[in-house]
């Protein structure tokens, strides 16, 4: 299965609505197009950034139900920049970007996930944010790769 179609088992087995956005992937006509309904399940396509992050802020939480280990996950950061807690399936830098029971929870698979909402939803979402500001900010990521590049410097003969 795709992505999308595990956030769909996931929306319907918590009974929560979804709101799927991003371009369509491979198998979208055949397998995700017939289960969107507007109502439960809806998709908004691409979107822009703004939209983006209005979307992650009105979010109750993001669904990341990963099939393969992504080296970097920004739509993370980006939603727990909004407050918004994560779960995600642990695999790929998951694991170093989301703290469970701090920013969301990790399962290890995406049936998991489900029993994992009603305790994403007691996040506080105001520490959430700032969090991922502390972590993430672009300011911190500048002075730490700065840092790196100094002690690989120093480091060479």
């Amino acid at each position: 299965g795709i992505p999308a179609a595990r956030a769909i088992a996931i929306a319907r087995a918590a009974g929560m609505p979804l709101v799927l956005a991003g371009p369509a992937e491979e198998g979208f006509d055949e397998n995700i197009a017939p289960q969107i309904d507007g109502r439960q399940i809806t998709y908004v396509g691409r979107v822009k950034p703004r939209e983006r992050n209005r979307l992650l802020a009105g979010a109750a939480a993001l669904i990341y139900p990963l099939l393969y280990p992504e080296p970097f996950g920004l739509v993370m950061i980006e939603a727990m920049a909004c407050g918004t807690p994560v779960l995600a399936v642990g695999i790929g830098a998951v694991p170093e970007l989301v703290e469970p029971g701090r920013t969301g929870y990790l399962a290890d698979s995406w049936q998991e996930l489900i029993g994992l909402i009603p305790r994403a939803l007691e996040l506080d979402r105001s520490a959430i944010r700032a969090r991922a500001v502390e972590r993430f900010d672009y300011m911190r990521m500048v002075d730490r790769h700065e840092e790196l590049y100094r002690r690989l410097a120093e480091s060479r003969p």
